[in-house]
């Protein structure tokens, strides 16, 4: 019976978001493309550092990035020493050819994004409020850290002013 409720979810699943019904079967993930790959450079378990510190910056910033839903998903949890956390649901959405965000975080304040790969780097934008604009940017650096730039602008401006700039570096085992 399992197996029949099973076969009707991923067929009912199928239509409705319009794609190939997934056989409960197969073994391949069919998130298993380079696009759907593209962000794994940010999978890992990470102390997150501001770059440039200033005075009150909370020390004891943590992200655990993993795959989640078979390879489908890229799931984060961001802790900080003070209490703050938020995760956030990313993954590829292959119809409309761009990588989608959803963060939430225990303050209640959400935020959806979407983009894709730029020049090697992983670029959301998403529109906090009427008149502004914002992006954010993880880069994949050679020593094997990742930076994220998070930047705001308001309407008319030309520069975008920073409101987070981190790097990600592996948390010592």
């Amino acid at each position: 019976m399992a197996k029949i409720s099973a076969a009707i979810f991923l067929s009912a699943s199928a239509l409705l978001i319009g794609s190939a019904p997934v056989k409960a079967q197969d073994t391949e993930s069919p998130c298993s493309t380079g696009d759907h790959r593209a962000f794994d450079f940010w999978l890992g378990d990470w102390e997150v550092i501001p770059r440039e510190r200033q005075p009150g910056d909370s020390v004891g910033r943590t992200s655990s990035i993993t795959l989640a839903e078979d390879g489908c998903a890229i799931l984060e949890r961001y802790r900080t020493s003070t209490g703050y956390s938020g995760m956030s649901i990313n993954f590829y959405h292959a119809a409309l050819g761009e990588w989608h965000q959803t963060w939430i975080d225990n303050q209640g304040a959400p935020i959806e994004m979407k983009g894709g790969i730029e020049d090697g780097r992983m670029v959301m934008r998403w529109t906090p409020s009427e008149g502004r604009a914002a992006r954010m940017t993880w880069t994949p650096m050679e020593d094997g850290t990742v930076r994220q730039h998070w930047e705001f602008r308001d309407e008319g401006e030309e520069l975008w002013q920073t409101a987070f700039d981190g790097i990600y570096r592996p948390k010592p085992h």
